[in-house]
């Protein structure tokens, strides 16, 4: 894993939906709004595999940037639920924000079938 900021990597084996993130989201009540607001700007992507600046995620997000921003650097580099780093760094299915494990994410990307999401 290269340090490179705040650019958030991005490998999938399917497109996001909107319609999905709406799906896991009723199914993990507990994900906080900030979660909501970035799975929504990534449903909007079209590839399978991204290099994404946090600020365009933020610039996506529009009226809400100031409040999002701050949440991101909240986020950055804290561990939001207990889980263990897994033996293997690139296991599939895993969330990982500065290489923290990230369990609230972990359950909506699992659902959505992500293969690897990294904020590097």
């Amino acid at each position: 894993m290269r340090e490179k900021g705040n650019i958030l990597v991005i490998s999938t084996d399917i497109p996001l939906k909107f319609e999905q993130v709406k799906k896991s989201l009723k199914e993990n009540h507990n994900l906080l709004w900030t979660d909501f607001l970035v799975l929504c700007a990534l449903s909007e992507l079209e590839k399978s595999s991204y290099f994404i600046q946090t600020s365009d995620i933020i610039k996506y997000i529009g009226r809400n940037r100031g409040w999002v921003y701050n949440s991101v650097k909240r986020l950055k580099g804290k561990q939001l639920i207990g889980q263990e780093k897994p033996d293997r760094f690139n296991q599939p299915s895993e969330v990982w924000i500065n290489g923290m494990g990230h369990s609230l994410l972990n359950r909506v990307f699992r659902s959505m079938r992500l293969n690897e999401i990294d904020m590097i």
